[in-house]
């Protein structure tokens, strides 16, 4: 039945004279289309000039059949349409106000929002629609304009997000380069030409084109770091960084930051946003050095690392994909340490991939003249000195002893050797080790000015590192030898901190 609202709308209908001047100047100033419709007829009963204008045509090109509108209505909108319409002709408190997309006579689109009311009879059944269509083509391209724009802006700043990102990883990894250029390293090249050495260094061949996991195996000083590079250059990440990470001397409050990094608020300290070593090291080589060393809890997510290639930072809720190369290296007895429940079996053998010995000075003898060499051509050019040849029975000396602490301490000796040489023939002016192999010059200094020289080393080292021997930029480091070795000597020479 019809409401009093309703009927009051359908007799201001009816007593509203459509040609009056007061109709017609409403309808000429308004910027919307009206139109007239009887539902007993097939054809619209009346459109004004603003109706035409909106799609474009001259009254005399169209016919006024309702079906030829609704032709011009967008295939997606035409059922929505006619539904809307329907529903408001069952239902008087249904709403007939709909936004559709309309042809224009250029064949542009026009987006127009249709509102009309049904006129009922007495008996509340629908019979006239009187309605006003409005342009919102300008409104709805202004939306897209906005959704368009709203879109590239994400992906700008998706890239942007990215691009912050790649450049910290890129600055990290320069400061990271520029402070291995400063680092001083036990020797830049790989010298010598004995049969263990050259057995050696044909594995490295063999392993370095691939992307194995290799794990470099011997005594501290053998050269271990050393071989990791030659892997590195060697392999088709050269052009990428070759990331080295202590694990002996990894702060332990901070091992897992210093691994996989952190973010801003992590911790407290946390600062700004910190990029791991892994993350720095993406596209290139990761050497882990000390493996042994490494808590439980770390080993096993180095282990994600190795089977799944992801790492999680330190306060991020997602997962990092990381693409990088392993290589570790260790002087302990990894199969022991299992033994021992120290170290993770399923870790050691995703690192013994590919296992090379680096062999002790002791079993290559013939290369120690060739070391002993070149470490005195470096130290002379940075002493100022011209030391040309080692005297025979110094060489003979070197040759014969065991050398517990390899490489290391034979650079060690050389220099210790070139500092207190006066002249242009290097001796060899100490007792070395404990197999009584010494020189046969007679020494121009004794043992106690040696002792004297290293502990002036070690005090220098000591008070640069504040009187740390392990851990970040410790003392050992600066002097290129191992912590226990430090400590060890230390307590020889009776060396306390104040």
């Amino acid at each position: 039945m019809e409401t009093e609202e309703h009927y009051l709308k359908r007799e201001l209908y009816e007593k509203f004279d459509r040609g009056s001047p007061i109709f017609e100047f409403l309808q000429a100033g308004s910027l919307d289309g009206i139109w007239y419709w009887d539902l007993q007829k097939p054809e619209h009963e009346w459109l004004s000039p603003r109706f035409w204008e909106l799609l474009g045509f001259d009254p005399a090109e169209m016919p006024h059949l309702s079906a030829a509108w609704q032709d011009l209505i967008h295939p997606d909108d035409l059922e929505t349409a006619r539904e809307n319409l329907a529903k408001h002709c069952a239902d008087p408190d249904y709403p007939y106000d709909q936004v559709v997309r309309y042809r224009h006579k250029n064949g542009s689109r026009v987006w127009v929002r249709c509102r009309g009311i049904a006129i009922r009879d007495d008996n509340g059944d629908p019979v006239r629609m009187l309605g006003a269509h409005t342009d919102l083509t300008e409104l709805m391209r202004t939306e897209e304009e906005l959704r368009r724009r709203t879109v590239e802006l994400e992906a700008s700043n998706r890239e942007l997000v990215e691009l912050a990102r790649s450049k910290n990883r890129l600055q990290a990894q320069a400061d990271y380069l520029r402070e291995d250029i400063n680092r001083e390293h036990n020797f830049n090249e790989i010298i010598g030409k004995s049969t263990a050495l050259v057995a050696t260094l044909e594995k490295v061949e063999q392993a370095a084109k691939t992307d194995a996991t290799v794990l470099l195996l011997g005594e501290t000083g053998t050269g271990k770091e050393l071989l990791a590079r030659a892997l590195h250059s060697r392999s088709n990440r050269t052009k990428m960084p070759l990331v080295k990470i202590d694990c002996a001397t990894l702060p332990s409050g901070l091992v897992e930051s210093e691994l996989f990094g952190h973010e801003k608020g992590a911790f407290t300290g946390a600062h700004e946003t910190k990029v791991g070593r892994f993350e720095l090291a993406d596209g290139g080589t990761v050497f882990l050095d000390e493996i042994g060393e490494l808590s439980l809890e770390l080993q096993a997510k180095l282990l994600r690392v190795l089977q799944e290639g992801e790492f999680l930072r330190l306060g991020a809720k997602h997962e990092q994909k990381v693409d990088v190369r392993i290589i570790a290296a260790t002087n302990r007895d990894l199969r022991q340490e299992m033994r021992e429940q120290r170290f993770r079996s399923d870790l050691y053998y995703r690192l013994s991939v590919f296992p090379i010995e680096s062999p002790p000075l002791r079993d290559r003898r013939e290369d120690i003249p060739l070391l002993a060499s070149y470490f005195l051509s470096r130290f002379q050019a940075t002493l100022g000195k011209r030391i040309d040849t080692i005297a025979k029975s110094s060489m003979e000396a070197l040759v014969a002893y065991s050398w517990p602490g390899n490489i290391r301490e034979l650079q060690n000796v050389i220099e210790r050797s070139a500092i207190l040489s006066s002249g242009d023939t290097l001796i060899v002016q100490e007792v070395l080790g404990d197999f009584g192999v010494q020189s046969r010059e007679p020494a121009r200094s004794l043992t106690q000015d040696l002792e004297e020289v290293e502990r002036a080393n070690i005090l220098r080292a000591l008070e640069a590192s504040g009187w740390k021997v392990k851990g970040e930029g410790n003392a050992a480091s600066r002097l290129g030898i191992n912590p226990n070795t430090l400590r060890s000597r230390m307590k020889k020479l009776e060396i306390a901190k104040p």
